[in-house]
């Protein structure tokens, strides 16, 4: 998936920039898979030099000279993808193979976060499951299409985050729930979650419409919070796809509630 995500962009740097613009931009590539500065000297010659001495037929470089890098793409994200670990990419002090490349990315991933993260996850996937119920409640509930729609749209992109959120707490060895760690922003009591349940037709569509805006109005204070004390890079991530998406999501929702 690396290497396909990647072939384009390469063979358009091998026919539109020279040759030192080549040997730059396949640096910046290498740095997206690996952190070059750790790369051995060794490494970073036989991952660049590699890519440019092996090709077999000439392509034309802008209007400069002729250079033979037709194979640019195959062998030098091969020798990123698969070289690189083995000739010190994945431990500046020497060689590194898969399985201790893998321990080192998970070290390095649960040096990187902090108490903050843990619990903005674990309370975000309480939040998200709740959001399920409530999207399940109007995908047969709701009298109309459009509040239907959306909250399918809400249960897509919160099933997606909640794919993230238990792969990160996994990576570190945290429990998916947090004990004693105080109370979810925006989480419906169950009395509410009954009453929405009982609620019909247009009445229920505006109920689930100001219980989810409220709902996720709570997801993004939780989000800010972690942008403000979180350091793990990804949950940092999550944080802001949640304001971004759910601020849209919310605006949405707003359009479709009745005057008061």
């Amino acid at each position: 998936m690396w290497a396909q995500s990647r072939s384009k962009r390469v063979r358009i740097l091998t026919d539109t920039h020279g040759y030192s613009r080549v040997v730059a931009d396949l640096r910046q590539i290498v740095s997206e898979e690996f952190t070059w500065s750790n790369c051995s000297y060794k490494a970073k010659m036989i991952v660049v030099t590699t890519a440019v001495t092996s090709a077999h037929r000439p392509v034309r470089v802008g209007d400069r000279s002729t250079m033979y890098l037709h194979r640019i793409v195959g062998v030098a994200l091969a020798a990123v993808v698969a070289g690189g670990p083995l000739v010190g990419c994945g431990d500046a002090t020497g060689p590194a193979t898969g399985p201790v490349a893998a321990d080192a990315a998970r070290v390095a991933s649960q040096e990187r976060h902090n108490q903050d993260d843990v619990v903005f996850l674990q309370h975000m996937l309480t939040h998200h499951l709740q959001t399920s119920t409530m999207s399940d409640l109007a995908h047969t509930k709701a009298a109309s299409l459009r509040v239907k729609t959306i909250a399918l749209r809400i249960k897509a992109a919160q099933d997606q985050q909640i794919t993230r959120i238990h792969n990160l707490l996994g990576a570190w060895d945290a429990p998916d729930s947090a004990s004693g760690s105080g109370e979810v922003p925006g989480m419906l009591t169950d009395q509410q979650i009954e009453q929405l349940k009982a609620a019909t037709g247009n009445d229920f569509d505006q109920s689930f419409l100001q219980l989810m805006i409220g709902h996720q109005q709570g997801a993004i204070q939780m989000s800010r919070t972690e942008l403000a004390q979180g350091s793990d890079p990804q949950a940092r991530r999550l944080a802001q796809d949640t304001i971004t998406g759910q601020q849209s999501e919310i605006n949405q929702m707003q359009k479709l509630l009745r005057p008061t």
